[in-house]
């Protein structure tokens, strides 16, 4: 069976690995706090496209946009004369509320009363059920 990354359009994967090149220069050169923040998406018509995970990063991103361009050039990528930002929001749905746990209490007289109830059954699968119930009730 031919592997998956063999069956891929070679085109495609020199292009991917030429943007996550890309993105990796300019993580390098920009500023630490911005690092993990975006990727470089595509490149066309001398437009550089970078995707964001937030407005706040698009923003962020917009005002370095100079810095990107001088980054690139000093790197032979003088093609680039301007720079895309957009921001990709990932949905993630809220876990719900965690159940709360309720610790039920049992009396030892109603522990001692299972246990006697227990004795006279001959069920065994009922006799060890209400034995292992009345447990709980032992200190």
């Amino acid at each position: 069976m031919q592997a998956f990354s063999d069956r891929l359009d070679q085109r495609l994967l020199s292009r991917a690995r030429r943007l996550h090149q890309l993105t990796h220069l300019l993580q390098r050169d920009l500023p630490p706090d911005t690092l993990g923040r975006y990727h470089v998406a595509n490149i066309r018509n001398g437009s550089l496209h970078i995707i964001t995970d937030s407005p706040v990063w698009t923003t962020r991103m917009r005002q370095l946009a100079s810095t990107i361009i001088d980054i690139l050039a000093q790197n032979c990528i003088s093609q680039i004369q301007h720079v895309n930002i957009s921001s990709r929001i990932h949905y993630q749905p809220a876990k719900p509320p965690a159940k709360p746990v309720i610790k039920r209490q049992m009396s030892q007289k109603t522990s001692e009363q299972l246990l006697q109830s227990a004795s006279c059954i001959e069920d065994e699968g009922l006799k060890n059920a209400l034995a292992k119930l009345a447990r709980r009730g032992q200190p």
